[in-house]
């Protein structure tokens, strides 16, 4: 069972490349391993080809604003938030 412990679609459906096709994203832990991971909700009709590209799309962004936000504060919350996460396509 997974448990979500933040909503980031305001993050990923503003003014961007994402904001048409992902209806949903949450950061969730899964209570059996700990694991976190990014989930993204997309729309339906969206082709697997798709959703594929727009996770790593997401992915890159993260790393970007990952490695400039360890060239600024190498302690930040952020990054402990972001260390070892998965990000992947919501599974009902």
């Amino acid at each position: 069972m997974k448990e979500i412990i933040a909503d980031l679609t305001p993050y990923l459906t503003g003014d961007n490349k994402t904001s048409d096709n992902v209806i949903g994203a949450y950061i969730t832990v899964d209570e059996g391993t700990e694991k976190k991971a990014i989930e993204i909700k997309f729309r339906p009709d969206l082709s697997q080809v798709e959703r594929n590209g727009i996770i790593i799309f997401i992915g890159n962004s993260l790393l970007s604003t990952c490695a400039a936000t360890e060239a600024q504060n190498p302690n930040d919350e952020f990054l402990k938030l972001m260390d070892g996460i998965q990000i992947k396509e919501w599974i009902e």
